[in-house]
């Protein structure tokens, strides 16, 4: 028996066990708890756990976007003082932003599985007991910011003493006339990128296009051959990683996750980065000067292209575009399994009739000073921050009277990915679709958002699939509210 299969059992005895990383300035120690005392994969644990976190995970702006995630604490007994060393007020050990992974199983172990890999955050504590609130590593990417790097004078001597102190920028793609950050006032460089690009193809002087003298693509620098009189703007091919000129949505963020979060490739769900890169193949450009949180930088690249991101149980970063239900599912939730009362179904208050995708996304909008020689159809486009391009459906206005019109900006570079992305949109949000809330008991265990769910009630005809859109886990209680989109 799988641990999948045995998690959605019923009636089911469960140890729980947690292994809790501790940390001082010499020396790393990890301390094993428990439900059950016993010897768990060759290791023994103390029988000091007591509370197991509870876990709510929810999709932003309900089916895409970054996953909400609440956990609750970690609960040991400490009536006996066995834990004091780590929490006395001179003790040299932190759990702050430590490890901790919390295994459920059958008593004899023979079957168990990971529910929960994170960090944890400073204790509260009685004479009884500890509190340790914990968070999975979506948490942790919340105190980064990019871009990470500052200009200094030491790296850049020739740089004005107004751009000393500012961060050196990030491109990505394909970003059209972008502002570089001047680095040589003597030489007129520029630069666009804190690392290997794969071109500047254009330059422009207040719109107009100007000579590039030369280009240090390894440094994401070039220069110009004449001192500019006005606004220097550029056209660049952004970031390169091991030789690959980065485009794809998927291929960006997770540059960004590795190069500015330390993420390996262990801490990716590749399956679905890999699936993803084939649902979202579209060229994007992205361009980053001021100090901004990561997560917003990929909320801004995904959300849009109605994208959803999370962590899973065993701590692995999950992308996936959001999509109608497949009609296949590993899990079943029937009138048998839902608490008497605990049922709503509503639907989903939001219709679209008419989608516009705003693409081609101009950096820099220069109204006044272009130069005489600036076409009438390029002083348009700088005058705007993207193009657009409409699809919408007569039938959905006329059928749903209270349907509406919704603008979407994207760092889409494509008018035909902004055409195929205005129709998905369409295809999810332009007809009636249905919400079910329902609290079951731990069936849904193992189950992750975005995942296909069976749901079968005799009254109101439901029999169908839904994807999983928000999980609230109760372990004590053996209870999970789920809600479902379809």
């Amino acid at each position: 028996m799988t641990f999948e299969e045995w998690i959605t059992s019923l009636n089911i005895e469960i140890v729980y066990c947690a292994r809790l990383t501790v940390k001082s300035s010499s020396e790393t120690k990890t301390l094993y708890v428990s439900t059950h005392a016993g010897v768990y994969d060759n290791q023994y644990y103390e029988p000091y756990l007591v509370g197991i976190p509870r876990m709510s995970k929810n999709m932003q702006e309900i089916m895409f976007g970054r996953s909400q995630i609440s956990w609750g604490d970690l609960v040991l007994f400490n009536g006996d003082g066995f834990f004091d060393d780590y929490i006395n007020s001179d003790t040299t050990w932190t759990l702050n932003g430590q490890e901790v992974v919390i295994e459920a199983g059958k008593p004899d172990w023979s079957v168990h599985g990971t529910i929960f890999k994170g960090y944890m955050k400073d204790p509260e504590f009685t004479d009884e007991e500890i509190r340790i609130p914990v968070y999975d590593a979506q948490y942790k990417l919340e105190n980064i910011e990019i871009p990470p790097n500052e200009f200094d004078s030491t790296s850049y001597p020739n740089a004005p003493t107004s751009v000393i102190g500012r961060p050196i920028p990030l491109c990505f793609g394909y970003c059209y006339n972008i502002t570089p950050v001047l680095i040589d006032d003597t030489n007129y460089t520029y630069k666009v990128h804190d690392g290997q690009i794969n071109d500047v193809t254009h330059a422009y002087d207040d719109g107009v296009e100007v000579t590039i003298a030369s280009k240090d693509l390894t440094n994401g620098t070039f220069r110009l051959s004449a001192a500019p009189v006005g606004t220097v703007t550029c056209d660049v091919e952004g970031a390169v990683s091991n030789g690959s000129f980065l485009t794809k949505p998927g291929e960006i963020v997770e540059y960004m996750l590795k190069a500015y979060a330390n993420f390996s490739d262990d801490d990716i769900d590749s399956t679905y980065l890999s699936n993803f890169n084939t649902d979202v193949p579209w060229p994007i450009g992205v361009y980053v000067m001021n100090k901004t949180q990561l997560l917003d930088v990929i909320d801004m690249i995904l959300v849009p292209l109605l994208s959803a991101y999370g962590i899973t149980r065993d701590g692995k970063f999950r992308v996936w575009q959001f999509k109608e239900p497949t009609s296949s599912s590993s899990v079943t939730i029937t009138d048998m399994e839902g608490h008497e009362g605990e049922f709503k179904g509503e639907f989903y208050p939001h219709i679209y009739w008419k989608v516009n995708i705003g693409y081609d996304r101009n950096w820099t909008i220069q109204t006044t000073g272009l130069g005489g020689s600036v076409g009438l159809s390029r002083k348009e486009w700088l005058k705007n921050m993207y193009r657009y391009t409409s699809k919408e459906s007569s039938s959905t206005h006329s059928l749903y009277g209270s349907s509406k019109e919704r603008t979407i900006d994207t760092f889409l570079k494509n008018k035909a990915d902004a055409e195929t992305l205005a129709d998905r949109y369409l295809s999810i949000f332009g007809q009636k679709r249905m919400i079910i809330t329902d609290k079951i008991n731990l069936q849904v265990f193992n189950s992750e958002l975005n995942d296909n769910i069976k749901y079968e009630r005799t009254r109101y005809n439901l029999d169908g699939y839904y994807r999983l859109i928000s999980i609230e886990e109760n372990y004590e209680e053996s209870e999970t509210v789920v809600t479902l989109w379809g």
